[in-house]
């Protein structure tokens, strides 16, 4: 069972989900850290913690997600919303900190949110107040090629550092980036009309061998 955090945080968001528009005008939580880390979330249950985090919690600044069961899925569907400008209480809101570590996420995931965080942060950098590097940390993951991912982004002009600490202007951090576990193997194929589990073998059956006299 989850802990009661975490269903306080559903109730909240089931809550915003029926308050209409007046739930832009309530006054968010005194939160600085929302931390749902060893959950066992997955991607059908992260779209209510998103919520949760974008209105009533939208005052945190670090996020932490790690050690669950979030996919690529869920980090295209969902978790590239928590890398964007909120901007549900304020024109510029951002977080500083996302905790990603331990989850499935493999390199189409990570390559989305690392981008998506870069783009947001770079529209507003010309603010007289622009937002702070975002802290994503994406290791002991699935990320297969995280070294080369990150070339190709510093390639692409996404302004990153995988290094122990915050580097220059880069827009994310990548902490321990290339620190990934194997990819998960893809389940073996079955061929069309093979029985579960495969055949056992010649001679099977009760005819198949001698009778013993008795």
């Amino acid at each position: 069972m989850l802990p009661s955090a975490l269903c306080r945080a559903s109730l909240c968001v089931r809550i915003s989900k029926t308050s209409g528009y007046q739930t832009e005008r309530t006054k968010p939580f005194p939160l600085t850290e929302i931390d749902f880390s060893g959950n066992e979330l997955t991607v059908a249950g992260i779209g209510d913690v998103v919520q949760f985090a974008r209105t009533q919690g939208c005052e945190a600044t670090l996020i932490d997600l790690s050690k669950n069961n979030l996919n690529d899925a869920a980090a295209q569907s969902e978790l590239t919303r928590l890398v964007k400008n909120y901007g549900s209480f304020a024109s510029q809101s951002f977080i500083s900190e996302l905790l990603l570590s331990g989850n499935k996420i493999c390199k189409t995931g990570a390559q989305k949110l690392i981008q998506y965080a870069h783009w947001e942060r770079d529209r507003f950098k010309e603010e007289g107040k622009p937002p702070p590097f975002l802290k994503l940390d994406l290791s002991d993951n699935t990320v297969e090629g995280a070294q080369a991912l990150c070339d190709e982004l510093l390639s692409k002009r996404i302004k990153l550092c995988s290094g122990p600490a915050h580097e220059g202007d880069a827009t994310v951090h990548l902490p321990d980036f290339t620190d990934q576990r194997p990819p998960i193997p893809e389940p073996p194929k079955r061929w069309p009309g093979a029985p579960p589990g495969g055949g056992r073998g010649g001679g099977g059956g009760r005819g198949g061998g001698e009778r013993r006299p008795r």
